[in-house]
């Protein structure tokens, strides 16, 4: 969090950046892709069951930045910040655990591009 606060440019969203650091520290987790290929279900399960630890926390975390771009820089979100929370969670799922999911390789880069557009869609 403290290095995306170094990052970000004066009127900056703080959702989009940090959003792509951790899309960037999850890709680039050395035990991730060894349990990716070694217990494809169970890792699966773990990192994207809504009822589990991580997914649930993500999205809080996540909502919470959103919310906090709505307070200090008066983001409009095209939907409720809650909803918008899970959306990205689950597309950045989708592209960063691609090779399990669809048996496509992951994309940080396009992850980062979709979630920035869904964030500030009325920004632009």
């Amino acid at each position: 969090a403290a290095r995306c606060e170094r990052e970000r440019g004066p009127g900056e969203l703080r959702s989009p950046g940090t959003g792509r650091h951790i899309n960037i520290l999850v890709s680039q987790a050395p035990a991730l892709p060894r349990l990716l290929d070694d217990e494809p279900a169970l890792a699966i399960r773990v990192l994207t069951d809504p009822r589990g630890r991580v997914q649930p926390g993500v999205v809080a975390f996540v909502e919470a930045l959103l919310r906090r771009d709505v307070e200090e820089f008066a983001l409009e979100p095209l939907i409720e910040p809650d909803a918008l929370a899970f959306a990205l969670v689950r597309l950045g799922e989708s592209f960063l655990y691609a090779d399990v999911l669809a048996a496509r390789q992951p994309d940080v880069q396009t992850a980062d591009c979709l979630q920035s557009a869904l964030i500030e869609g009325r920004r632009t």
